[in-house]
């Protein structure tokens, strides 16, 4: 069965079953729970939710790729933030569930105790603010979360404090990092 298939699947299983809300922040309802499994890359895990197995991408988070500085330790950070945690899943639109281009399922992650995974990394300065041109309704935190993230110069921000294309054009973040 294809990645594009289970998503889907899991997404009906979610809707249908577990629908434990947390009451803390937007965005709402929160689905779970959920475990990490697997870490491929810095915004992107395997979450095992019950019996079934969907591969998630952060939302509004972008993080350096394959063979860019700072993807080992991205992903790394990723993999300690989520190890162990009883994780849940919301989307950006409360109950719509959207997939990108390569049919992963788009996803803000919580912990039990309503903090978002998605602000954590970025303010862990491992990850930034990937802006879009829709409504974020956490765009203050993100943003707020990238902001200490620079200026105390945390994890990457050392090495992306003056990269030459982010200088020049002025791109928060890694070099090359691509905004999802």
């Amino acid at each position: 069965m294809s990645w594009k298939c289970r998503t889907l699947a899991l997404v009906a299983v979610v809707f249908l079953g577990t629908t434990d809300a947390l009451a803390t922040s937007a965005p709402e309802p929160r689905y779970g729970p959920c475990r990490a499994e697997h870490v491929s890359d810095g915004d992107t895990a395997d979450l095992r939710c019950g019996a079934e197995l969907v591969r998630v991408r952060l939302i509004h988070v972008a993080t350096p790729n394959r063979g860019e500085t700072g993807y080992d330790e991205a992903s790394r950070a990723l993999r300690a933030l989520l190890n162990g945690r009883e994780l849940w899943l919301a989307f950006e639109i409360p109950g719509r569930p959207t997939l990108d281009r390569d049919g992963l399922l788009l996803v803000y992650l919580y912990d039990q105790a309503g903090q978002s995974m998605n602000i954590a990394l970025v303010s862990l300065g491992w990850a930034t603010y990937a802006a879009t041109d829709g409504f974020d309704l956490l765009a203050a935190r993100f943003q707020a979360a990238e902001s200490e993230a620079r200026a105390e110069q945390r994890s990457m921000w050392t090495v992306w404090a003056c990269t030459v294309w982010a200088c020049t054009v002025g791109r928060r973040g890694p070099l090359g990092a691509s905004e999802r």
